[in-house]
C-alpha cells in the first residue's frame, strides 16, 4: 500500500501559489463514469482560475478534442475504455510535451503508479482525494511541474 496525499504539503503549496497572481488554468479532464465526471465538473467550476475546457468519456475523445483546444493540465483516468489512461499519455507525452498530465485512479498499487512515473505523468492521485488536495496538485503541477502528493513523488525517484 501507498501514502495517500499529505496535507500538510498540500497546504503548504496551496498557500505558495495562492500569493501568486495566477492566470487561469485551462484543464481537460477524461473519465469515462458520468457520475465521477459531473463531480470533477462541479468542484473545478466553483474554483478561481479553473476552467474547464476539454470533457471527454475516454482517452480518444480527448485526443480528439484537444486538436481544436488549448489544455494546460490533463486529469487523466487510469481505467477507461476505447483509450486507457497509460496508452493515452503515451500520445499527450509525443504530440503535447508541454501539457502536465494528473492521472487519478482508485488503483494504488506501485506497479501502476511506477509506470506512470516512467510515462511522465505530472502526479498520481486517488479517487477519493480530498479536493482541496486535487486543487492544490493542479495549480503545483501547472505552476511548478511536480505535484504535493508523496505516493507519486517517490516512484519519480525510484
Amino acid at each position: 500500500m501507498i501514502r495517500s496525499c499529505s496535507h500538510k504539503i498540500a497546504h503548504i503549496f496551496t498557500l505558495t501559489l495562492n500569493t501568486e497572481v495566477m492566470q487561469e488554468i485551462k484543464i481537460g479532464l477524461a473519465e469515462d463514469h458520468q457520475k465521477y465526471r459531473d463531480v470533477l465538473k462541479m468542484i473545478l467550476a466553483f474554483t478561481p482560475d479553473l476552467e474547464l475546457v476539454v470533457v471527454a468519456a475516454n482517452g480518444q475523445e480527448l485526443i480528439e478534442k484537444m486538436k481544436t483546444t488549448d489544455v494546460d493540465v490533463i486529469i487523466l483516468d487510469n481505467n477507461m475504455p476505447v483509450l486507457n489512461g497509460m496508452d493515452t499519455l503515451k500520445i499527450l507525452k509525443q504530440d503535447y510535451p508541454f501539457v502536465k498530465t494528473i492521472v487519478m485512479s482508485s488503483n494504488n498499487e506501485y506497479e501502476i503508479v511506477r509506470k506512470y512515473a516512467q510515462l511522465g505523468a505530472n502526479s498520481y492521485l486517488l479517487k477519493n482525494t480530498d479536493y482541496k488536495v486535487l486543487v492544490a496538485t493542479i495549480k503545483s503541477v501547472h505552476a511548478f511541474g511536480i505535484s504535493p502528493s508523496d505516493m507519486f513523488h517517490e516512484q519519480k525517484i525510484a
